[in-house]
């Protein structure tokens, strides 16, 4: 007995399930990390830098000579100031249920069938391996891109909070160079990394709109 073919809608939307926050930077000195005092110096953007851009042309060389022009691009630019020597990032990530729930569609078969091909997926261990590679992520640093090379040392903070929760758990601080940025085997076992791993898990089954 053949299936139905569900046709593909015209419209179809989903919202994200992590929002993260705008960060927040500020300077300070690596031996004040545990006072909180001497973290009230925010990384200010600074006057645009230019600097000349490249221009991609695809035409016959005759052409292109009377064409190139210089390409001026503006970039915002901040650092952290003399007299500091390390850079704190401070964020926040809401973890949001009903994964798999169209924000739009026009088609209610169709929407019907994702959500049921992801009623499966949730009820197998890859919504685990999913939420413990975003919790890898976030203890690994690579949120910091080109600022986690090079740098001497790098912690990372996490406070777990939540509704059922009457105060926040804060845990301990994660060595962001102890978790790789390709291979996602290497200390998985943490066991607070699967806590965070847990809490991403839990917030992505929800059936609550917010966690």
């Amino acid at each position: 007995m053949s299936k139905s073919k569900i046709k593909l809608p015209s419209m179809l939307s989903f919202e994200r399930k992590l929002e993260t926050s705008d960060a927040l930077m500020y300077a300070g000195n690596w031996e004040d990390i545990d006072n909180k005092e001497a973290w009230k110096n925010p990384i200010l953007i600074g006057d645009p830098r230019t600097n000349r851009g490249t221009q991609s042309m695809f035409m016959k060389e005759e052409k292109r000579a009377d064409t190139i022009k210089p390409n001026i691009v503006e970039g915002d630019y901040a650092a952290l100031p003399a007299d500091k020597d390390t850079l704190k990032v401070s964020f926040s990530i809401r973890v949001i249920g009903n994964l798999g729930e169209p924000f739009a569609c026009n088609k209610p078969d169709f929407a019907k069938e994702i959500k049921n091909k992801v009623s499966v997926f949730k009820d197998t261990k890859g919504i685990g391996e999913l939420a413990l590679r975003y919790a890898y992520n976030i203890v690994n640093g690579r949120f910091l891109w080109r600022n986690r090379v090079g740098a001497e040392d790098i912690k990372i903070k996490v406070t777990i909070t939540d509704s059922e929760q009457e105060k926040a758990q804060e845990l301990p601080k994660f060595t962001a160079y102890d978790f790789s940025l390709n291979d996602f085997d290497k200390n998985r076992n943490n066991e607070y990394l699967q806590k965070i791993a847990d809490v991403i898990k839990n917030g992505l089954i929800s059936s609550e709109e917010n966690n």
